[in-house]
């Protein structure tokens, strides 16, 4: 096993300089990622400049397969984030293959402006778009706009109980300094077969509440 890295972070600089990482088969960083004892694994990051004008790019691969790439950028505060992953090299990532497709492309932009981060994410896959759009704090709790888009939700589910042909999730998610996380939306369906119930669409509210551990869900 062998690491470099030669690595800087702060306020002011986020983060700058290099990392480079090999891990054999059935080595220390191989087994730490969960590989098979068969598989290898490598990691590079490269990142300069500071909060006004930045970049960095990294890759990480599995027997010399691309498992995770991403490149990003920052301006004045303002970061854009590209990023692939591939679920096939990962025996943990290897299952969901068949529920959303190899690849999983994100999108991100943050913006550091103010006193809290505020995240606009963009996640997709054959099957799955999630999208989250952050917006100013509430009351000093985090908030964000959420839609997920399923197409053919009860293959991502991995199960034959039900056929939905799409699933529409839209609405508003709080989470508050303490834990306690809330979602508020709708839900909407098409195409819905299960063994006692059929309906061309289905629709209504949506109410979560995590806290304490605890999920509640109306």
């Amino acid at each position: 096993d062998k690491l470099e890295a030669d690595l800087r972070w702060s306020p002011d600089v986020l983060l700058e300089g290099t990392l480079d990482l090999t891990g054999p088969a059935g080595g220390l960083f191989s087994s730490l990622a969960r590989l098979d004892v068969s598989q290898s694994l490598s990691v590079n990051l490269v990142a300069n400049g500071n909060i006004a004008e930045w970049a960095a790019n990294g890759a990480a691969e599995i027997d010399n397969t691309p498992a995770f790439e991403f490149e990003a950028t920052g301006e004045n505060s303002l970061i854009d984030v590209d990023a692939t992953t591939h679920l096939q090299p990962h025996p943990l990532t290897r299952a969901l293959v068949e529920r959303l497709g190899e690849i999983v492309q994100t999108k991100a932009s943050i913006d550091l402006t103010g006193d809290t981060p505020i995240f606009d994410t963009l996640v997709t896959a054959d099957r799955l778009r999630i999208s989250v759009n952050g917006q100013p704090p509430v009351d000093r709790n985090m908030a964000a706009k959420v839609r997920i888009e399923a197409d053919d939700p009860n293959q991502i589910a991995g199960t034959d109980s039900f056929a939905l042909s799409q699933l529409v999730v839209d609405g508003d998610v709080t989470y508050a300094s303490g834990g306690a996380a809330t979602f508020t939306g709708d839900i909407q369906g098409s195409d819905l077969r299960a063994s006692s119930v059929a309906a061309s669409s289905v629709s209504g509210p949506v109410n979560v509440n995590f806290e304490n551990s605890v999920l509640n869900a109306t």
